[in-house]
Formats: C-alpha cells, sequence, structure tokens
C-alpha cells in the first residue's frame, strides 16, 4: 500500500472535518487540526541519528517508538524528536508525561460504548494528531538499517498493561469516524498490530484515570533472508501532572502478567502471527488508507462519494492481491 497516498488522503479528510466540526452534529473526537504540511509525518530518519543514555521524562514533543538493527540483532528505542535534532533512548528509561492539559471529554456515543465513559468525564488522551502543548507518541519502522532487513514489515505486541485505570489505543478516521481499535489494557492476552516497512504512525492513547502506568511492547518481524527477530521493552507512562517519575521508574509488571505474556510471545512465530493476522492487519490497513474518509461524507456530496468508492476498490484489491500472496 502506498505510504504516501494514504497521509495525503488523511490529511485532506482531517482538515475538512475539523473545519466543519461546528456545523456537523457527531460524536466528539480525539482527532486535531493536522499541518498539511507537518514535516513529522515526512520525517527522514538518518542511520547516524545519536542514542542518548540515561533516565529522561518527556512532556510535549515528538516521540516514535521502534525497532533498531545493530550487528544482527534487534532493540526496541523510542525516537525523541522533542529536541534541536532526534536522538533514540532507551523506552525502560523514559517517563511519558501525560499532563493535564491532555484531559479531554471522553465521548458517549455508540462507537465508544467500550469506554463505558459518563457524560462529562474526562480522559486524559495523547491524540492521534499533534498538539504542542502535549506529548505526541507514535512508532515508526524507518531506522535505515530496519528498512532493508524486512521482508514486508513487523508486527508490534502491546500487553500486558498496568494502572489505575483502563487503556486504549486505536485508530480513528478524521473527527467522526468510529474508532478501529489496536489495544485494550482489558484484555487477556497481549494484542498485534502490523506495521509495514517505512512506516510512521500515530494513534489515539486514552487513560481514564490519572496514575503511574506501564505497557510491555514487542516488535516481531520476518527478515528478507528468512529469519526471525524480536525485541521486548517496557513503555513508562506518568498520568497527570501529580504522578512524580520515580512512582512510574521504580514500577514493574506483576510477574504473573509478564509471564503470561513471554507464553503468548512463544506459541507463534513470528511469520505466524504475519499469516495468521490478516483480518487484523488488513483493518489497520484500510484504517491507515482511508483515515478521515469518513469526514468527507456529506461535506463535499457526490464528489467525495466517488473518492470514497474509487478508494474502496483500491483497497480491496490490495486484500485480495495479499491473500494471494499468501496462498
Amino acid at each position: 500500500m502506498h505510504h504516501t497516498t494514504a497521509h495525503t488522503i488523511a490529511k485532506v479528510g482531517c482538515a475538512l472535518a475539523i473545519a466543519l466540526a461546528s456545523l456537523i452534529t457527531g460524536t466528539p473526537s480525539f482527532a486535531q487540526p493536522r499541518d498539511s504540511e507537518d514535516p513529522q509525518l515526512q520525517q527522514h530518519v538518518a542511520a547516524d541519528e545519536k542514542i542518548e543514555i540515561g533516565s529522561a521524562e518527556i512532556a510535549a514533543g515528538h516521540i516514535d517508538i521502534g525497532p533498531r538493527s545493530r550487528e544482527g540483532s534487534w532493540s526496541i528505542l523510542a525516537r525523541d524528536d522533542s529536541g534541536s535534532e532526534p536522538v533514540w533512548r532507551d523506552p525502560s528509561e523514559l517517563v511519558i508525561r501525560v499532563k493535564d492539559e491532555a484531559l479531554l471529554e471522553a465521548p458517549t456515543g455508540e462507537d465508544f460504548a467500550f469506554m463505558a465513559a459518563q457524560p462529562g468525564e474526562k480522559y486524559y488522551v495523547i491524540p492521534q494528531t499533534q498538539n504542542p502543548e502535549i506529548v505526541w507518541l507514535g512508532w515508526n519502522t524507518q531506522d535505515p538499517q530496519i528498512t532493508r532487513e524486512l521482508a514486508r514489515g513487523a508486527t508490534m505486541r502491546i500487553g500486558p498493561i498496568q494502572g489505575p485505570g483502563d487503556v486504549w489505543l486505536f485508530l480513528q478516521d478524521g473527527a467522526f469516524g468510529a474508532p478501529l481499535r489496536l489495544a485494550d489494557s482489558r484484555a487477556e492476552k497481549p494484542q498485534d498490530i502490523w506495521v509495514d516497512v517505512n512506516t510512521h504512525v500515530h494513534a489515539n492513547w486514552v487513560f481514564s484515570a490519572p496514575g503511574a502506568y506501564v505497557a510491555r511492547v514487542s516488535f516481531l518481524g520476518e527478515m528478507s533472508d528468512g529469519s526471525q527477530r524480536e525485541a521486548h521493552t517496557l513503555l513508562r507512562f506518568a498520568v497527570g501532572n501529580d504522578v512524580t517519575a520515580d512512582q512510574v521508574r521504580t514500577m514493574a509488571l506483576e510477574e504473573e502478567s509478564t509471564a503470561s505474556t513471554r507464553s503468548s510471545e512463544t506459541a507463534p512465530s513470528a511469520q505466524g502471527s504475519d499469516a495468521g493476522g490478516d483480518e487484523n492487519k488488513e483493518e489497520a490497513g484500510v484504517a491507515a488508507s482511508t483515515i478521515a474518509i469518513g469526514a468527507l461524507v456529506g461535506v463535499a456530496g457526490l464528489v467525495a462519494l466517488a473518492v470514497i468508492l474509487y478508494r474502496g476498490r483500491i483497497v480491496r484489491k490490495e486484500i485480495a492481491q495479499a491473500r494471494a500472496e499468501q496462498e
């Protein structure tokens, strides 16, 4: 699937959705305006970017997590783009601060029934589109060595997630589209997300309560030579202004949950996750390529409808081709 085309559609849809937000009645959304010239979505990751050692706390600015390959082995690092130049950090030594400024009124529409939010209730949100006042967390598979080695892409596995509240990760088409849930802290098993090679993605991270959170994240992939690679790390979140960084740094996953995660990771191979997760990858691929299409309906009339139908045919064709490749 063409990555640039998907992001172009996303930008157009988001811009139209936000511009008409005051005119259209719909479910409240975490989506925010997106600059059509946003350089962070068109980012270039260089091979010589430095790795910064030591603890850090980031409360605003851009961060991506992703695999890096060195001397035949993988590690997961966080690409911190919040300073004057990007550096990579060990996520387990990083505290991601979700400030009180990230509080938004939680949606209560039918599409968001899984949140069970009450009218007027507010949740902490790292949004899918950037708000420069708070942290902006995504993921990428853009390390130059990774792009050379990966066959098609990688599986990002999230879970378990622990903290005082519930956590959700979801993509949304424009300002009013239904959410595509990628991860839910209430799930019994870790959840897999397919990520194409050389991809940069952002989604909504939602926390129902303030406090210290920790999440296990893994990347698994098949190399062009047929070998398998994987790496694991922890993401640490300080949700709310009153949570100290030390509270988050000293928090560890419960041993029982960690053992359960390891068991689920050793059951299938990375290729098995790829072959067995077609439905998940197809949904994520459709969401990535048609993001903000929902906002076009009713906005641009018959022209928008034609665009939707045309894009839908392309997506279905790509899915059919992917299935043929699997067979």
